[in-house]
């Protein structure tokens, strides 16, 4: 092995995820913390907002989750060694 690495051909899918996901990591975040500003704001008047509490730290974690199981296995299979 002479240190090169092969260009491996990714499907439609694949390309997608490299920009799928941090979009998907922002909604997620984003979709916990408007409700939450909104509360401690005085506009949104409802407990489930605070509920919510600290569900923002999983956004990163679930949009990971969620992007590999769209691609698929074998995008989960690329990176695992030999």
């Amino acid at each position: 092995m002479n240190g090169t690495r092969t260009p491996v051909a990714r499907s439609g899918r694949e390309r997608a995820a490299l920009g799928g996901f941090p979009l998907l990591a922002f909604l997620v975040i984003w979709a916990v913390w408007v409700p939450r500003a909104l509360q401690s704001a005085g506009v949104l008047h409802s407990r489930w907002a605070s509920g919510l509490g600290a569900g923002w730290t999983y956004g990163p974690a679930l949009a990971a989750v969620l992007t590999a199981a769209w691609v698929g296995r074998p995008a989960l299979g690329s990176w695992a060694p030999g």
